[in-house]
């Protein structure tokens, strides 16, 4: 791959994707530079998506925060969030 290209790429990460669970198809997928936190990015997805209530909604620890669980609560989802080494929840969207 080209150096052009190689940079390009790099610039995209990080790749968030929005996979069906009965299927395994993409369902949505947003790309944002790399200074944007994982975090950030859950409740936009699920929001692009039109999910039937008590779906699971699963995401490594990067998106792991009080304000992600509130919301999807608020939208009748389960949250499947992967917690952080300590087992807490930082109090903000990427925050500690």
């Amino acid at each position: 791959m080209n150096k052009l290209v190689n940079n390009f790429l790099n610039t995209l990460r990080p790749l968030h994707i929005e996979v069906g669970k009965a299927h395994g198809l993409v369902q949505a997928i947003e790309v944002t530079p790399a200074n944007v936190l994982d975090g950030h990015m859950l409740i936009p997805l699920v929001e692009s998506l039109e999910l039937p209530e008590e779906t699971e909604v699963l995401a490594d620890k990067g998106y792991c925060s009080q304000e992600n669980e509130d919301a999807l609560h608020e939208k009748n989802l389960v949250a499947k969030i992967m917690r952080k080494k300590k087992g807490s929840l930082p109090n903000r969207v990427g925050g500690s």
